[in-house]
């Protein structure tokens, strides 16, 4: 288990960015926010030696979440060097947002961090970045590179709710998944980078975290083996529907709408999603201010207004950075 600090001046957004970490791990983490804890013991000496007190309070609730087997997040000022040593994290998080109250005496003693491996989130769109960022990096310590892993090689340009599905099916079957990108030249067919794809597919499988990996090859063509290799090759069977999903067709869907590829695909159409019965093609060509649908392989003409948040009514696959704004 480990201990994430979320330290810096009041106002500073510490505990909106703890907040969002503890989303992420759900039950599997803590969140212990430093003035609930001064409530919660009426404990409001703010003098050196009432500073120390609540860090060791802090460090002691992270002791007792690990015994409990889970995560800690600690959420507090933390103002001193000897503090942050006391608690021992595993990750600090200094937050240098400017902050919206000033207490002169909180600020005249808060000693800056020289440690190499802190985090330093300077602005609100930072810290929503670097949550993300931080999560997958506590959770990849998870995958086990001696366990036995699946392996799915594709282009993924771009990954949609087929490659999700087939992922999870050879999640099932192994436990855990290597997705291999091959590097392909950019061109109508390859409108991503590499790197792109692989971003991409980080944040579409952000709940699995620790159960994946993904990597770059090279444009591989070619699979090669000779006897014995104690591995296998195998296909796995997807529902029709999940099947009948396209990159190619969602290319071509993206050029129908005069889409740059590949600047304007982010924030600016759905490659698609299925629900229970049929696939689903959603676009925005006005980046998020109006969301439409059609059939899977339908004209355009033929789409409708989505009115209510997709995200509930069917299984999304998301294909650029951020999800569209309902």
């Amino acid at each position: 288990m480990r201990t994430i600090l979320v330290f810096g001046l009041p106002g500073s957004g510490k505990t909106t960015f703890a907040a969002k970490l503890k989303e992420l791990f759900g039950d599997r983490a803590i969140h212990f926010n430093g003035d609930e804890f001064r409530k919660t013991y009426n404990d409001w000496d703010f003098s050196e030696e009432g500073r120390r007190r609540q860090a060791e309070r802090m460090r002691n609730a992270a002791l007792n979440a690990h015994a409990e087997g889970k995560y800690a997040i600690l959420d507090f000022i933390c103002p001193k060097a000897e503090y942050r040593d006391l608690i021992e994290a595993d990750y600090e998080v200094y937050m240098t947002i400017p902050p919206v109250r000033d207490y002169p005496d909180t600020t005249a003693m808060f000693e800056q961090p020289n440690r190499s491996f802190v985090w330093d989130i300077e602005s609100y769109e930072e810290s929503d970045r670097s949550v993300l960022d931080l999560y997958s990096l506590i959770m990849e310590e998870n995958y086990d590179y001696n366990a036995p892993t699946a392996l799915m090689i594709g282009r993924f340009q771009p990954f949609h709710a087929g490659h999700k599905a087939l992922f999870l099916k050879a999640l099932e079957k192994h436990g855990q998944v290597c997705i291999a990108v091959r590097d392909m030249p950019q061109d109508e067919n390859n409108p991503f980078t590499s790197f792109e794809v692989t971003e991409k597919i980080r944040k579409e499988l952000i709940g699995y975290v620790g159960k994946f990996e993904v990597i770059i090859l090279p444009n591989i063509v070619d699979v090669v083996y000779g006897r014995d290799v104690g591995w296998t090759v195998s296909k796995i069977d997807l529902p029709p529907e999940v099947e009948a999903i396209s990159a190619t067709e969602i290319r071509k869907n993206m050029k129908q709408l005069n889409l740059n590829f590949p600047n304007d695909f982010d924030g600016a159409h759905q490659v698609g999603g299925v629900n229970d019965q049929t696939p689903k093609i959603y676009e925005s060509p006005d980046k998020g201010k109006t969301v439409y649908e059609r059939d899977f392989g339908a004209a355009p003409s033929t789409r409708r207004v989505v009115k209510t948040s997709i995200q509930q009514q069917w299984n999304i696959t998301y294909s650029y950075e951020d999800p569209i704004p309902m």
